[in-house]
């Protein structure tokens, strides 16, 4: 499935899109800016800006046509070095308090990301965002700070995306975006449970692809848990880790077409 079929003025969960924004979420990773805009002039894109910080080794890139924004921010290669290695400690921010590491890339970029909007922003556009883990937790910052800014968001899609902030944030974040964002997290995916310190909750709303890839909108903490028990038997004796093959991006998007056909 190559064809870019989305569309900009959806309102709740849409499949296709979800489809879509998992591909831009995975574009993200590619090393070349030229790749980057090969591919979304062939999703009908006229405009697109890669945007790098190699200091904080934060990257993302923003794509737009006459209808829509998206901006899709890179996750990080290493889980190790981008998520266990990037400090737990948290910071005021957006509502609450926020992952340090995570508020420290996000800052590092922002700016030229937000004029990048606004240069865009015009007519009735909607602007969509994503990201894959590290990814994720970015897209959920930039949206955080668009709301705060009273700025309108279409939808935000993440893919395997570690906690971002404590309670206080996540109420503000889910009062203010819960209805337009959509977390997915596949199976036995590790991340998710990152970080591991208790002051530490996720936002809304969990989309959760069971151990055969199906999408369940309305699953209890014990179908999951008994779902991921299942998972980690079936997997037992292969190659790899099963919390980490479950986060790859790839295995997301393997889903996701399940659950379209």
């Amino acid at each position: 499935m190559s064809e870019f079929n989305f569309n900009p003025h959806a309102t709740g969960l849409d499949l296709k899109n979800a489809y879509c924004l998992g591909e831009a979420a995975k574009l993200a990773y590619e090393k070349s800016s030229d790749i980057i805009q090969a591919k979304t002039k062939e999703w009908g894109m006229s405009y697109c800006q890669y945007f790098e910080n190699k200091k904080t080794d934060t990257q993302a890139f923003l794509a737009a046509n006459d209808q829509m924004i998206l901006c899709s921010f890179r996750g990080t290669e290493s889980l190790k070095s981008g998520i266990t290695d990037l400090d737990f400690f948290r910071v005021d921010g957006f509502g609450g308090m926020v992952h340090r590491g995570f508020k420290r890339a996000f800052d590092s970029i922002w700016s030229d990301i937000k004029e990048a909007i606004v240069k865009n922003q015009t007519g009735s556009k909607s602007l969509w965002f994503t990201g894959h883990s590290l990814g994720a937790a970015l897209a959920t910052l930039a949206v955080s700070a668009l709301q705060e800014e009273g700025k309108s968001v279409n939808g935000l899609y993440t893919f395997g995306s570690p906690r971002v902030g404590n309670r206080s944030f996540a109420k503000t974040f889910n009062a203010s975006c819960g209805a337009y964002t959509f977390r997915f997290v596949n199976n036995n995916d590790v991340v998710p449970r990152l970080p591991l310190a208790i002051r530490y909750l996720h936002v809304e709303t969990i989309q959760y692809m069971d151990k055969n890839g199906i999408l369940k909108h309305d699953i209890s903490c014990w179908e999951k848990l008994f779902d991921r028990f299942k998972g980690r038997i079936e997997d037992l004796g292969k190659p790899g880790t099963d919390g980490m093959k479950d986060h790859f991006i790839d295995h997301y998007m393997e889903s996701l077409k399940k659950n379209l056909v």
